[in-house]
């Protein structure tokens, strides 16, 4: 027999050799990180090697009894990789479904709204100032970029102590993507609106400002009176009962335009004797003040 028979000729060969490449280079990446990298990169040259050797000898010797054996060897082989390898190809599975071609076809998760409800009840309870926004369609992965990668999941806990004062990532807000806490100390970007009074707070101004460059819903805790706010669209609204907020984002996450200039609490640019340099003011306290 010719050895150079055993070599790809026509484009399915090719096409089955591009199969199969590409189906080790995704179990490679499947398992990259872990322990079963080492293991599957190890027998995956050992079975290739053996393979290709074996073919060989047995095509070229005809050792049909053999070339049987070792043919059922392999169908045993797949089903012991499988049982090996089971956490990784589950893994995989899992990100699979989870990709956002399937994202259509998944509910929207509603714990994470609750635990940053209750998250928001604890820090407006205790007046610590706090910025989150919530991610719908346009991805905020430059504003991600500005701050510390989290990546975990919505945990009311975590939320509130990201905002006590005095931790290292207070100062900046925090990104929710789905169910996943994404990113924290994030740098959002103000509003610079000549509409807008002076009396609101950078924190405000920083909330109102990401809603206008994004569809983001972002909800701020004034930090000197302790109440709720939300910005969408580049418009903001007060939340008067925190415990209430998920029901709101539920509202507003539905609708694609939430808030109208009806709605906004955002109170009229008046002429202040004195620019404030506060981190939080409450517009709807504020809007009080100026009537």
């Amino acid at each position: 027999m010719d050895p150079r028979e055993l070599l790809p000729t026509g484009w399915s060969d090719a096409v089955q050799l591009a199969t199969i490449f590409l189906v080790i280079y995704w179990l490679l990446r499947l398992v990259r990180g872990t322990i079963a990298a080492s293991i599957l990169r190890g027998a995956l040259m050992m079975v290739a090697l053996g393979i290709v050797l074996a073919a060989f000898v047995l095509e070229v010797f005809e050792l049909t009894v053999l070339k049987s054996i070792l043919s059922q060897l392999l169908s045993v082989l797949v089903f012991a990789l499988i049982v090996v390898f089971q956490p990784e190809l589950r893994r995989g599975l899992l990100s699979l479904g989870e990709h956002r071609l399937f994202a259509r076809f998944r509910a929207r998760p509603t714990g994470a709204l609750d635990d940053l409800t209750r998250a928001v009840v604890n820090l407006a309870r205790d007046r610590h100032g706090a910025l989150f926004a919530v991610e719908r369609r346009t991805a905020l992965h430059h504003i991600v970029a500005t701050g510390v990668p989290v990546d975990a999941e919505v945990r009311s806990d975590l939320l509130a102590s990201i905002f006590w004062p005095g931790a290292p990532l207070h100062d900046g807000g925090a990104v929710i993507r789905g169910d996943r806490l994404v990113a924290a100390g994030c740098i959002f970007p103000l509003a610079e609106r000549r509409d807008l009074t002076s009396r609101i707070g950078t924190r405000h101004r920083a909330g109102i400002g990401l809603s206008e460059e994004t569809d983001a819903v972002v909800v701020i805790v004034s930090e000197e009176t302790g109440k709720v706010s939300l910005a969408v669209d580049g418009e903001l609204r007060a939340v008067e009962q925190p415990a209430e907020l998920a029901q709101v984002l539920r509202e507003v996450l539905a609708t694609p335009r939430a808030l109208s200039p009806a709605q906004t609490d955002v109170p009229p640019r008046e002429p202040p004797p004195a620019e404030r340099a506060d981190d939080d003011v409450d517009a709807g306290s504020r809007a009080e003040a100026v009537a």
